[in-house]
């Protein structure tokens, strides 16, 4: 999809340059001073000459990426943010990449100083999302106020995809018996020591001696051990007690 226009806004630099612009403009009308004159001039061709790199900065950059496998609400989750300069010349600058939310608000940054030409940088972020639940598309940015700092110019992409966020893990009571809901059973592909027999092998150096079969043993000469198939669980039950509002997400967490 066609990114959005280019968005710009004043930093707090920019805001006292523009009240030293007026401040100079005033004071030449008002004394007539051509220095005055000449002072605001070279301020006003810094403003533009601003406005142009600034903008030169951010043409010819697509940034995507790679979301985390899983993500918890609160905890940082690495993922990848990656910027491509499509321009076949002219280096970008202190370019600031981030993933946002519909909210607007911002999930992952990340700073990438210079990107050349034709070139991509492939960046590590943490995402950190706010609250959980399933999250979807919002908005990838790039800004920058390079190159004098006077202005933040920003241009951004609608994402696609979704990504569901956990809740926020923290340290909950001790286990407590539910009664029946789980099942387990014996898994013939998994080894351990309190299922059915599965087989003998040759006994290895860490195996506890308990699990030495000894006629078997005697009979061979070698010692064998034996072979247990372990429990295999197919369903957990987790109980949470009933809450509504910031008491059932702490029991959730």
């Amino acid at each position: 999809m066609k990114p959005a226009r280019f968005r710009v806004r004043f930093t707090r630099a920019g805001v006292w340059f523009l009240a030293l612009l007026f401040g100079v403009l005033f004071a030449a009308v008002n004394t007539g001073n051509n220095l005055l004159y000449l002072v605001l001039s070279a301020l006003c061709g810094l403003l533009v000459l601003n406005n142009i790199l600034s903008e030169w900065n951010l043409r010819g950059l697509v940034l995507g990426r790679h979301l985390p496998g899983q993500a918890f609400a609160q905890e940082p989750a690495p993922g990848r943010l990656v910027l491509r300069n499509l321009r076949r010349w002219g280096r970008g600058w202190s370019l600031h990449m981030e993933d946002c939310t519909q909210d607007g608000v911002v999930v992952a940054h990340a700073l990438a100083l210079e990107v050349p030409s034709g070139a991509a940088v492939d960046l590590r972020a943490d995402w950190v999302y706010p609250a959980r639940g399933r999250v979807e598309g919002g908005r990838l940015r790039v800004w920058s106020s390079h190159p004098f700092g006077l202005v933040r110019r920003s241009r951004s992409w609608p994402t696609r995809g979704e990504m569901l966020v956990y809740p926020e893990p923290t340290q909950g009571t001790a286990a407590r018996a539910i009664g029946p809901g789980g099942a387990s059973h014996e898994d013939p592909r998994r080894r351990g020591p309190s299922g059915e027999m599965h087989g003998l092998r040759p006994y290895q150096p860490g195996d506890p001696l308990r699990a030495i079969h000894w006629p078997t043993s005697a009979r061979s000469g070698t010692p064998m051990v034996v072979e247990r198939a372990d429990v295999g669980i197919t369903q957990v039950v987790v109980a949470v007690d009933s809450a509504v509002g910031e008491a059932w997400e702490r029991a959730l967490s």
